[in-house]
């Protein structure tokens, strides 16, 4: 990459350094924005703006410093929240394996049929045309494959 004329730093120094150098590791900023002031300041020394460059480096350093203590803040943060969030996953993961410890040891019937009718009173297949099934125990089935498919996503995916 080579120099710009000093009228073109500042467009230069943003469409070439700051974007093409996305690399948000710790102390990141403040490296590159003091890399960049003095591709600015070096232009502009060269233009005669001392006074004016020596306190638009001072307000690169400071903006360096806040920027890093933001990133540093919002680390912290996302860190907490994903402390947060695998407790709440780990806690719902033990719910899930506590239904299925539940569904294959117990039996779910809510006593009625799909079709409405009572379970007890049902009519018989040869009158109504289909085998009394309770809806409880379908439901039940339902819930106890998509708590073996969670488990199973979280053992594949995160344990």
């Amino acid at each position: 990459m080579s120099k710009p004329a000093h009228n073109d730093v500042l467009k230069w120094g943003y469409e070439n350094y700051l974007i093409d150098n996305r690399d948000f590791r710790r102390g990141f900023i403040e490296v590159n924005l003091a890399d960049f002031a003095e591709v600015v300041y070096a232009a502009g020394f060269e233009a005669g703006k001392k006074d004016e460059l020596e306190a638009c480096a001072a307000m690169l350093d400071q903006m360096a410093e806040e920027a890093e203590q933001d990133v540093v803040e919002l680390l912290v943060k996302l860190q907490e929240r994903c402390d947060e969030l695998l407790k709440q996953r780990d806690e719902l993961l033990n719910i899930a394996k506590d239904v299925i410890g539940m569904l294959e040891n117990c039996s779910v019937e809510s006593g009625v049929c799909h079709c409405g009718d009572d379970m007890a009173r049902h009519s018989s297949a040869m009158s109504c045309g289909h085998a009394p099934v309770d809806i409880g125990s379908t439901y039940a089935a339902h819930i106890y494959e998509k708590a073996r498919a969670a488990i199973a996503s979280v053992k594949g995916g995160a344990e």
